[in-house]
């Protein structure tokens, strides 16, 4: 096992170790930069390979789908709504 992953299973280890609880309130303590910033430290402690990257770059696409979608909705209704 390498570096990157040790740091990883680490970390999963300590989130694991800290309950739901406490987790949220922590989170609620952030800014929304500041969760960003954890969520991306995470993301680069995670161990990946051309498989993993694929799926990521998949569900990042659907849940940019979804948003868009979501807007179209909005938008529709705002208009129906006039």
């Amino acid at each position: 096992m390498g570096e990157r992953e040790r740091k990883h299973f680490e970390a999963i280890a300590r989130a694991m170790s800290v309950d739901e609880g406490a987790r949220i309130d922590e989170a609620m303590t952030m800014t929304a930069l500041e969760r960003v910033q954890v969520g991306l430290r995470l993301g680069a402690a995670m161990p990946t390979n051309d498989a993993i990257e694929a799926e990521l770059d998949r569900r990042a696409l659907e849940q940019a789908e979804i948003h868009l979608r979501l807007k179209r909705l909005a938008r529709a209704k705002a208009r129906a709504a006039r």
